[in-house]
């Protein structure tokens, strides 16, 4: 099990290194329990997690949902085979005029992107496209474990 994942945002060309330390044990307990018994809803928060079609073994597409509406799109690569196909599908979508991306430093890596809904909410509810950035994070490290 990694103990930290490189957490790359498309959209704006930043990245971290996120540590597993930074995620509660609670909160990979109650998402887990979403995405296996709700559909990914979790709980009355307005949040759904929708599982996509993905490219193999080790390798992840969500989006994270609000109020129905997709806003944020999130490529999870655990598997090396798969990371330069996962990478160049994340970086073909939704970066902003301009913006320097550069490959993943190793797996895991999440790459997100803001989806248009997402673009609209950054005007209209900003707090919960601040509220996404920490739960991208939550589902990864529910899907790496």
């Amino acid at each position: 099990m990694p103990d930290a994942l490189e957490h790359i945002t498309i959209t704006t060309g930043s990245s971290r290194i996120s540590p597993r330390s930074e995620v509660d044990e609670d909160a990979i307990t109650f998402i887990r329990t979403a995405m296996a018994e709700r559909n990914g809803k979790l709980g009355d928060t307005g949040w759904r997690v929708k599982l996509l079609p993905t490219p193999g073994d080790g390798g992840h597409v969500f989006d994270l949902m609000i109020k129905g509406k997709a806003v944020i799109r999130n490529w999870l690569c655990a598997n090396p085979a798969l990371s330069g196909a996962m990478w160049k599908a994340a970086s073909e979508v939704g970066a902003l005029p301009g913006t320097r991306l550069h490959p993943p430093l190793g797996v895991p890596w999440l790459a997100v992107t803001i989806l248009p809904d997402g673009l609209s909410l950054y005007t209209s509810d900003p707090e919960k496209l601040m509220e996404a950035g920490d739960l991208e994070r939550c589902v990864a490290w529910t899907l790496l474990e």
